[in-house]
This record gives C-alpha cells, sequence and structure tokens, in this order.
C-alpha cells in the first residue's frame, strides 16, 4: 500500500507524473487531501480553488488512486498513517524525508520516497499564470 498526500487544487502535470510515480511503488494507491479549512489556513484567503469533494472525486477517476480520503486536521492524517498502514509514503522534492517524517508523524516502518518536481509546474505558478491572461 503506498499513500500520498496534498491539496491537489487545480489539477496539473506534476501531479498526474507524482500519482504515477506513487502508484508504481506499490499495489494500491491511497490520497489524502486537505479539507478546504485546511487549504485556506496553508494556502491563503483565495484558496482552495476547488472544493475538497470536487477534488475528491476528479482524483477518483485517475486510474492510478486506488482510495481518496479528505483529512480535517495534521492529527488526523497522522492518525491515518496508522489506518491505511501503508508501506510507502510518497512526497514530493519541496521536503526532505526528514522534515516529511517529523512534521507528518510517519512512523519509522514507513518507508518515504521523494520524487522530484517538475519545474514551473505548480497550482500556485498555474493561478498566476491563468491571471495574466
Amino acid at each position: 500500500v503506498v499513500m500520498a498526500n496534498g491539496v491537489f487544487d487545480v489539477l496539473h502535470r506534476g501531479h498526474l507524473e507524482l500519482l504515477k510515480f506513487a502508484k508504481a511503488q506499490g499495489k494500491r494507491l491511497v490520497v489524502a487531501i486537505d479539507n478546504d479549512h485546511l487549504v485556506h489556513q496553508r494556502k491563503g484567503p483565495s484558496r482552495p480553488i476547488n472544493n475538497s469533494k470536487d477534488r475528491k472525486a476528479l482524483l477518483e477517476t485517475l486510474y492510478m488512486v486506488d482510495e481518496v480520503i479528505i483529512f480535517d486536521t495534521a492529527e488526523e492524517l497522522q492518525s491515518l498513517y496508522y489506518k491505511v498502514c501503508p508501506d510507502v509514503v510518497v512526497k514530493g522534492s519541496e521536503w526532505t524525508v526528514d522534515e516529511v517524517r517529523s512534521r507528518d508523524g510517519i512512523p519509522e516502518r514507513i518507508d518515504i520516497k521523494v520524487f522530484p518536481l517538475f519545474e514551473n509546474l505548480s497550482t500556485t505558478k498555474a493561478i498566476e499564470r491563468i491571471k495574466e491572461s
């Protein structure tokens, strides 16, 4: 079982590549997404663009995603690591393994894989390009 988490607000190629990479790490991919309140706190007053139900529905249509869970707090994300029992957690390279393990409270038994991010592919940059056009 592989787990990835994030906002996945405006889906772009970087997200798809990360999810394909994550799925290749195991047989089942569970994606945990921040609820709208958490996104607002972390990303600012104009986010999320898409609400959590819509983000969940979109991710569920992707062939590589087996399940999507919306979480409400950092503590709930931590508890998901014990409920889902993933063998691997995949994160983007904006985080180091040590940062991810300590920040998200990932148990030592879980392997953490870091996926290299694509330059200029981020939701924030996509939103900026849309505003400029």
